[in-house]
This record gives structure tokens, C-alpha cells and sequence, in this order.
């Protein structure tokens, strides 16, 4: 389907469509569909399918209550991280604090599922391709509800609760 959008494209517009962006629901058939035909596209992935699949998940957490406290709070921060050098230091502390709080079942798939390779692309960032750190800010409000466990990074200072 996307080689005769591409065609088309072409043949009614003498334009040849460069996707830069592809958006899909954690599926590699439709990822694989995508590299095919931009080799360069960078693929998102739907927030709200992950939101959607990490409270499926809650059978193989200890605690049943992480996923509504601290799982969920680390997922938004993720989410909003404002660049990918964010995020990625952002996701190592979570993961770790996770292990720390005896979900390691829960962060090892979270890990697999998606922080991975083709995965990761699910935060804010990407979203709105801004290149300015600034304007994509973590309100205060949010940064001193959740308290306890430090999180540092260049951009933002969060709070993690076990």
C-alpha cells in the first residue's frame, strides 16, 4: 500500500514522498511495510497502546499497586522527556529503580517490549520534533508530587517513589 502512495505521489504530484515519520501500534509487520519503502523513516510508536499494554501486564508484578504508583509515573516522565539524550538516561534510572522496588519480571519486559531498538520512539519528543529542550518542561507540579528517590539528569530533577 505505501509503494502505490509513493507512486502515486509521483505520478499526480512530480513529487517523491520522503516520510520522515511513520506512526505504529507496535506491530514489525507494519514497521517492517515502512522500512521498505523509506529507509531513513523514523518510526513512533502509540502512547496509548503502551499505556493501554503495561496494566495487561500487571500478572507478573509482586506488587499490584506498582503499576497505578510508581510504574505510571515513570512512564509520564518518560513520555514527556524532551530529547532523546533524556530519555535514554531517564530510562536507565527507571528501569534500574524498578529492579530496585523487586519488579525485575516487569522491567525486563518493559526493556524487551518497549525500550528496545525499533521500540523506544514513544516519548513526547519525538512527537513534536522540537529541537528546543525548553518548551516540552515537566510542570513543577508534577516534579513534587512524586518524592524520595532522585532522579538527575542535565535537563530535568525528578522524584521517584518506591
Amino acid at each position: 500500500m505505501l509503494s502505490i502512495v509513493r507512486q502515486r505521489s509521483l505520478e499526480f504530484f512530480g513529487l517523491e514522498l520522503r516520510l520522515r515519520f511513520g506512526s505504529l501500534d507496535h506491530d514489525a509487520a507494519i514497521a517492517n511495510v515502512f522500512k521498505a519503502e523509506w529507509l531513513e523513516i523514523t518510526l513512533l510508536n502509540c502512547w496509548a497502546h503502551l499505556a493501554r499494554k503495561t496494566g495487561e501486564k500487571e500478572s507478573i508484578l509482586k506488587s499490584p499497586s506498582f503499576i497505578s504508583g510508581v510504574a505510571r509515573v515513570c512512564l509520564d516522565y518518560l513520555h514527556e522527556a524532551r530529547s532523546p539524550a533524556q530519555f535514554s538516561a531517564m530510562r536507565d534510572i527507571v528501569i534500574a529503580h524498578w529492579r530496585a522496588c523487586g519488579e525485575e519480571a516487569y522491567a525486563t519486559w518493559l526493556e524487551a517490549e518497549y525500550l528496545s531498538t525499533n521500540w523506544y520512539r514513544w516519548y513526547r519528543w519525538y512527537r513534536v520534533s522540537s529541537g528546543v529542550a525548553g518548551v516540552l518542561r515537566i510542570p513543577l507540579s508534577r516534579i513534587t508530587a512524586a518524592s524520595r528517590k532522585v532522579l538527575f539528569n542535565r535537563y530535568v530533577h525528578l522524584q521517584l517513589v518506591c
